[in-house]
């Protein structure tokens, strides 16, 4: 290949680059500006949506202010008798509220007396345990004395007095 070739060539292949890119470019941007407008047209479905469901529930609330206010006024009707029959249960609350009162006394009470019957279980206990210890050491004392006055009867007989032992063993 000549010389001139070869640079009409690289001269060629440098414009086709470079116009492809142009076209890539191009392209590029017609992307992004079709999914701006995607973008905006369902930003658009989305507002026309939510303008539907405000108007919608605007409607609703029309229709539930009035049923409300029909309610109120039935609800007013009544108000009369639900006083009194307040006042009634206020009064059996009363009643009640001073029956718990006695009921806790009565309560705080008992578990006085319950935590006064335990110490006094405790205190019978240890009197228990110290009184059986007295008869313990008292059978001791008992057993050592009446080995006392074995050894003293031993002693009244003549036959077993030092002195006359003394004398037989010789």
């Amino acid at each position: 290949m000549s010389p001139l070739a070869r640079a009409l060539a690289v001269g060629g292949g440098a414009v086709f680059v470079g116009a492809a890119g142009w076209v890539a470019v191009a392209q590029q941007e017609v992307s992004a500006k079709k999914r701006e407008k995607d973008g905006a047209e369902a930003e658009l479905l989305s507002e026309q949506n939510t303008f539907k469901r405000a108007e919608s529930t605007a409607l609703e609330s029309e229709s539930l202010i009035k049923a409300l206010q029909q309610q109120t006024a039935l609800e007013r009707a009544s108000m009369g008798e639900l006083e009194s029959e307040l006042e009634a249960a206020r009064r059996r609350v009363a009643t009640l509220e001073a029956q718990a009162k006695q009921k806790s006394g009565d309560i705080a009470r008992m578990q006085r007396d319950s935590a006064s019957a335990a110490e006094r279980l405790d205190k019978a206990r240890a009197d228990q345990v110290r009184l059986r210890r007295s008869v313990a050491l008292a059978q001791v004392a008992l057993a050592e004395r009446q080995a006392e006055v074995e050894a003293a009867k031993l002693r009244m007989n003549p036959l077993n007095h030092p002195k006359v032992k003394s004398l037989l063993n010789r």
